[in-house]
């Protein structure tokens, strides 16, 4: 419940309770709860409700019950399939 995780590289983790995940390269992140993420680089974060999350870099979150997706970078461009 009270876990601290780095994660980097292709790593997939999932976080809930009060863990605190810090994610970077291509992690993939879980989070549901009071879980914390801090993700950058090439980082995908996913929840269903609204967790603490900061992003940087290529990093991208998406909240999924809102169907949102957040990031930080500017030169990120989303294009509709």
């Amino acid at each position: 419940d009270n876990a601290t995780v780095k994660a980097c590289g292709n790593a997939t983790v999932k976080a809930w309770g009060n863990a605190t995940v810090k994610a970077w390269d291509n992690a993939t992140v879980e989070a549901w709860g009071n879980a914390t993420v801090e993700a950058w680089d090439n980082a995908y974060v996913s929840s269903y409700a609204i967790v603490e999350c900061k992003l940087s870099g290529n990093a991208i979150y998406r909240i999924r019950r809102d169907n949102i997706i957040r990031f930080a970078s500017d030169s990120l461009k989303l294009e509709k399939i």
